[in-house]
């Protein structure tokens, strides 16, 4: 992003994992905890200092050569890592100490900015290779490329049908949702109620669906759910055994997902899309 803004006074500008830090030195380091809503923290709870999480903390505080400057949601951290957790003992040390304490809305006047969705699309993944009018299946390795290409070109209403979640693919649809919610567009998520979740997974599906309903999608808990599709614009059906807002990336040798994509924004199936929203009473 730093390079593509082609702004000059940029170019020095070092943007790294923590892991590939190590060894460097820098006058001011941004240090950017990025653990938070809905994801419950792993490398943020390290107590032992030879946890890999208390390691990488490590890294980036000793880092910055004169300034330190640290990024992180502080009230979600504080409600959720262990009392002894080493970076707790940080954030509370800091504030002791006087530093400097700023909201983030006063940087960023709002969470989006005019360039928002430009960023969006780059980072979004988007497959160069998609065909439109390719009918093919789709398996989970190119399946989210198309379906995000999708996304962003619907003018009226999506409705995803995914009876499990997890946080780690939701976190990819959030800020998309979002975006396609303030121009206007309406999103509904069908999925399982949390008394059918499994109980290890209950508290972070609760999560998920708050986040969701909090940025605007209309979100069904229905009995039974299982199906797997989505309707876009009532124009494309997507439809498979892929669990849109849950199944994690795979590796080449394990099972195949498939998803088929029915109509295109050229030819698009308004009658296919009709039956599929009748039949599962989602009108």
């Amino acid at each position: 992003m730093l390079e593509d803004s082609g702004d000059e006074d940029l170019r020095h500008l070092k943007v790294s994992t923590v892991h590939k830090f190590q060894g460097l030195e820098q006058e001011v380091i941004i240090f950017d905890v990025a653990e938070g809503e809905p994801i419950t923290p792993w490398f943020a709870n390290g107590a032992e200092l030879s946890s890999d999480g208390a390691r990488l903390i490590n890294v980036s505080m000793t880092r910055p050569k004169a300034q330190l400057i640290i990024v992180a949601n502080v009230n979600y951290l504080e409600s959720k890592l262990h009392q002894n957790a080493i970076l707790r003992g940080i954030l509370e040390r800091l504030r002791n100490a006087g530093s400097h304490v700023m909201d983030c809305q006063t940087i960023l006047g709002g969470y989006s900015c005019s360039a928002f969705e430009e960023w969006a699309r780059l980072l979004s993944p988007i497959s160069d290779a998609f065909d439109p009018n390719d009918s093919v299946p789709y398996t989970q390795h190119n399946f989210y490329g198309a379906f995000f290409s999708d996304l962003w070109r619907a003018q009226n209403d999506i409705i995803i049908v995914s009876p499990f979640l997890s946080a780690r693919r939701c976190q990819q649809f959030f800020d998309l949702f979002q975006s396609r919610i303030e121009s206007g567009i309406k999103i509904k998520l069908v999925t399982k109620p949390l008394t059918q979740v499994a109980a290890n997974n209950r508290q972070t599906a609760a999560s998920l669906f708050e986040q969701m309903r909090k940025i605007g999608v209309k979100v069904e808990e229905r009995n039974g759910a299982h199906q797997k599709f989505a309707v876009i614009d009532r124009k494309i059906l997507w439809e498979g055994s892929l669990n849109i807002l849950s199944r994690p990336q795979q590796t080449a040798d394990e099972p195949q997902e498939h998803m088929r994509r029915i109509g295109t924004w050229e030819k698009p199936a308004p009658k296919t899309c009709a039956e599929i929203i009748k039949l599962h009473r989602l009108a």
